[in-house]
């Protein structure tokens, strides 16, 4: 309506508008002027009506040119009081808009979340329920299922660990069904920044169960059987294996440290290159086991069988394996500095170029031993039996060989120095080694 009379309007207040000029400069300022000097005699009277219309038209000029500056002035004020009005208006507006949007989006997602955590739960269910089923095939993808279910959800990444665990205890014998090694795998290689406890497997029955890189660390596996497993590179730190066994299983480059291996059976079990720092060893049975590079530094063994052990290129320095049998292992290159060997038994055992720098050898027994090449620095011999033992090229640096159990001794070979005590019937040889007094 507004749009169809706007146009008249506007050529009616343009047409009025004129017309008021046109009075205002014509008669109006005629009339001004007449009025001003209408008295004036009539010799001077037209000019100074002439000046005077012109005042006046001047005026006029002023007061309209003075109204359309306050006109003008009052329209910028409204219009930026209209503007700042709107502006707040938009701005409330995209505010109202944004709060709308965002308890949406809130919305939207505790929909979605209630919705995944009931597809979960019903997941979750599924699966226990399939983990009863007499089939293997069902019961290895119940499984898989469990572990895709606590990669997803941190919330039931512990509750999975429960049942998985729960699982393997209950279902594991003298042979691993296909089910339980599934979940050792998928319990091995979990997301171990979810856990909140560690796995439980006290007394799993796990022979020549086979998963590679496997992380167990801080595993309760005290009393499990793991014989014949092959667990490659596990992570196996601070776990409990105390009183489990090992034997023959394959552990090669598996982080052991600190490990609790107290009691363990683990005949002829493969270490090499594994990390056992601080592991403890106590009453463990690791005859003919292969040790080959791995490193041992401050491990404790008190009683712990070696036997016939392959400990080559090993490393055990500040090691303790008081009381330890250690006959016919192989000790070449090892590094036994600092080591605490008191009363150990070594006999046979094949020493050679190894390092025993400072060791506590006290009371040893190191008959038919060979320790050609060895380095015996400072070590302390003090009644340890040396019969039969092979000494050529040892250095025996600082060592107070007095001490050592004459009988069947031969010193021959063995290299001294200024601050080693040699026995009587002992002499330096042109080269400055240890020789029979002629």
């Amino acid at each position: 309506m507004w749009a169809k009379v706007r146009i008249p309007l506007i050529v009616t207040g343009v047409l009025l508008l004129c017309a008021l000029l046109l009075l205002l400069f014509g008669p109006g300022a005629a009339w001004l002027a007449e009025h001003d000097y209408g008295n004036v005699p009539a010799k001077s009277r037209a000019e100074k009506i002439g000046n005077a219309r012109n005042a006046a038209r001047g005026m006029f000029l002023q007061v309209i040119a003075g109204a359309l500056g306050i006109g003008a002035f009052v329209y910028t004020a409204r219009n930026f009081v209209l503007a700042r009005q709107q502006s707040e208006l938009n701005r409330r507006t995209l505010e109202l808009h944004a709060e709308t949007a965002e308890r949406q989006a809130e919305t939207a997602l505790a929909t979605l979340a209630q919705a995944e955590s009931a597809q979960l739960t019903e997941r979750f269910a599924r699966a226990v329920d399939q983990l009863g089923e007499a089939s293997d095939q069902v019961r290895v993808g119940s499984v898989y299922a469990l572990g895709r279910i606590a990669r997803d959800s941190r919330a039931d990444h512990p509750d999975v660990m429960e049942v998985l665990t729960t699982f393997v205890r209950g279902h594991s014998g003298p042979s691993v069904p296909p089910a339980v090694q599934a979940a050792m795998s998928v319990l091995g290689r979990r997301t171990t920044g979810f856990d909140v406890a560690p796995l439980v497997l006290r007394g799993a029955q796990l022979p020549r169960l086979e998963v590679h890189g496997a992380h167990l660390a801080g595993a309760d596996l005290r009393g499990a059987d793991l014989t014949g497993a092959v667990l490659p590179k596990a992570r196996l730190g601070r776990a409990r294996l105390d009183g489990a066994r090992l034997a023959d299983a394959r552990l090669d480059g598996a982080r052991l440290r600190r490990t609790r291996l107290t009691g363990v059976t683990a005949r002829g079990v493969s270490l090499t290159d594994a990390r056992l720092d601080g592991a403890a060893l106590d009453d463990a049975d690791l005859t003919r086991a292969v040790l080959r590079a791995a490193r041992l530094d401050g491990a404790r063994g008190a009683r712990c069988v070696l036997a016939t052990a392959d400990l080559t290129d090993a490393a055990l320095p500040g090691a303790a394996f008081p009381d330890a049998d250690l006959g016919d292992a192989r000790l070449v290159r090892c590094d036994l500095d600092g080591a605490v060997l008191t009363g150990a038994r070594l006999t046979a055992a094949d020493l050679r170029d190894a390092r025993l720098r400072g060791a506590d050898l006290s009371g040893t027994r190191l008959d038919a031993a060979d320790l050609r090449g060895a380095d015996l620095s400072a070590a302390d011999l003090g009644g340890a039996s040396l019969v039969q033992a092979r000494l050529a090229g040892a250095r025996v640096h600082g060592v107070d060989l007095t001490g050592v159990l004459m009988a069947g001794l031969d010193l021959t070979g063995a290299l001294p120095d200024a601050a080693t005590t040699v026995p009587p019937g002992w002499t330096r040889d042109e080269a400055g080694a240890l020789a029979r007094e002629p």
